[in-house]
């Protein structure tokens, strides 16, 4: 079983603004290639000589994912002790532009019943090419 996708007209980048903080991002949620997360090196709120881009996807993951166990879910039906951890990455270049496509393993308790879930390959993608 996977995580629901999050259903909204909201962009990722304003999700996650308004929970956690802002990210140099543009953009889809990610789920598939044609949705895809892309990281921009060139965003006016990256003030930093260093640019981290590797950092800011798995701190995306980790916020992707508790929006949708938790954030996005109703009170009752929310998930506790989340755990993730990358089982694979592939590299893609099409049209002049770099996709990162991270695989994660995806482990958490359901606040309703003593079950684990597990999502087989929970998928994100990226569009990295301004900090390639």
């Amino acid at each position: 079983m996977n995580a629901p996708r999050i259903q909204t007209n909201l962009s990722l980048r304003q999700v996650l603004s308004e929970d956690f903080q802002e990210y140099p991002i543009k953009g889809g949620w990610g789920y598939t290639m044609e949705d895809v997360i892309i990281i921009d090196k060139n965003d006016p709120i990256n003030t930093s000589q260093i640019f981290r881009g590797i950092q800011i996807e798995k701190s995306i993951v980790e916020k992707r994912i508790h929006e949708e166990l938790i954030i996005f879910r109703p009170k009752g039906d929310r998930y506790m002790n989340i755990d993730w951890k990358m089982i694979k990455q592939n590299l893609y270049m099409k049209d002049d532009l770099v996709y990162d496509e991270l695989i994660y393993q995806v482990t958490a308790f359901s606040s309703l019943e003593p079950y684990s879930f597990s999502g087989g390959g929970q998928t994100f993608w990226f569009e990295i090419s301004s900090f390639y």
